[in-house]
């Protein structure tokens, strides 16, 4: 009887302990899905191609899913510069936000300073030429490279001068991309789609006439000319 007493209250210690470990486990992941980025004030303004617009603060930034890699970008006179660990908001994910893209979509980023860049659909995939970011020679990368709207560089808060939110090209590997796309200040992304429409029989119609008519009235000023010299 004492042993079967001791292993009964062996067994339920060990329940107890394994009950408490569990409870602290679940605790911990709990706290750690709800942490949250702390940013300073920013705003940023998204507006998708079918006109719905929204504007995110740091609040919203802040709650969305972010991303982060290394990246670096090469200037118009062949410098390399902005090396690091950057983090933020992927382009994807922001146009997401508005009614997402096609493959004929634009997205045009635009800084404080109205100064703009267009990225096509293949670039906000991640499609970009890289150069070595020591030689700065174009090399090729075998890993996809994901354009950001950056709220971090190397943990920290970027400058005044350049953020509080800038585009950055990052990727596990680092390498660096066309300083064209790195826009300082981003304050707004706009989804532009670009197919052009089909056009209707009537109006293909018209246009058919039209071309067939300045054909013939070409042609007859030609005649005329002609005449005039014999």
């Amino acid at each position: 009887m004492n042993g079967s007493r001791r292993l009964i209250v062996l067994l339920l210690i060990g329940l107890c302990l394994e009950i408490t470990f569990l409870r602290s486990q679940h605790l911990w992941f709990k706290g750690a899905a709800t942490t949250s980025v702390e940013l300073p004030p920013m705003t940023l303004t998204v507006v998708g191609a079918n006109g719905t617009e929204i504007l995110l603060n740091e609040t919203g930034i802040a709650a969305l899913s972010f991303y982060t890699g290394y990246g670096a970008y090469k200037n118009q006179l062949g410098n390399l510069k902005g090396f690091g660990s950057y983090t933020g908001i992927a382009l994807e994910t922001l146009c997401s936000l508005v009614g997402g893209l096609t493959n004929t979509s634009i997205v045009k980023v635009v800084a404080v300073d109205d100064y703009s860049a267009n990225f096509t659909y293949a670039d906000v995939r991640g499609e970009f030429v890289t150069y070595d970011n020591v030689t700065g020679a174009e090399v090729p990368h075998s890993h996809p490279l994901v354009p950001i709207v950056a709220y971090h560089l190397n943990g920290t808060e970027i400058s005044s001068s350049d953020g509080p939110l800038r585009m950055a090209i990052v990727s596990p590997e680092g390498f660096a991309t066309t300083s064209a796309y790195w826009i300082k200040q981003v304050v707004r992304i706009e989804i532009i789609e670009t197919v052009v429409p089909e056009l209707s029989p009537s109006i293909f119609l018209s246009l058919f006439f039209l071309m067939t008519l300045a054909a013939v009235l070409v042609l007859k000023v030609h005649r005329q000319r002609g005449n005039c010299l014999i």
